[in-house]
C-alpha cells in the first residue's frame, strides 16, 4: 500500500490506524502519522522530532517535507525555510483600443467621428 493512499484512508476514516499500523514498517508508520499530522501517532522509538527523522529514508523524508502540514514540517531537523519569492512590479498596460470609441449597443461601437 503506497503510503499516501494509507495517510488518506486514515484522514477520511476508513480504516482505523491499529489496523494500519499490524502492516507497515516503522519507517512507514512514522511517515503515515507525519503526513496526517498526527505526532500522537508516532511509535514510541520515534516520537521526538530528530528520531522520527532518523527512522524515515530519503524518499519519506522528501514526501513529509512536500506534503506533511506546515506545523509539523518546521519542527523537522531537514526542514529548511523556503524564502517568498519576490513579487514583480506592476506593470502599466497599454490602454484599450476601444478606450476612445462611444458605445451605443452592447454589440456595437461607433467611432467619435461617425456624429
Amino acid at each position: 500500500m503506497r503510503i499516501v493512499e494509507a495517510a488518506r484512508l486514515i484522514t477520511t476514516g476508513r480504516m482505523d490506524p491499529d489496523v494500519l499500523w499490524e502492516v507497515t514498517t516503522v519507517a512507514e508508520r512514522v511517515t503515515i502519522a507525519l503526513l496526517v499530522g498526527r505526532p500522537d501517532y508516532l511509535p514510541q522509538a520515534a516520537s521526538t522530532p530528530t528520531s522520527a527523522w532518523d527512522v524515515m529514508d530519503a524518499r519519506c523524508r522528501n514526501l513529509v517535507l512536500r506534503r506533511a502540514p506546515s506545523r509539523i514540517r518546521r519542527r523537522l531537523p531537514g526542514y529548511i525555510p523556503t524564502p517568498t519569492p519576490l513579487h514583480a512590479p506592476v506593470v502599466e498596460t497599454k490602454k484599450s483600443v476601444t478606450a476612445g470609441v462611444r458605445r451605443t449597443h452592447q454589440y456595437q461601437a461607433t467611432s467619435p467621428s461617425s456624429n
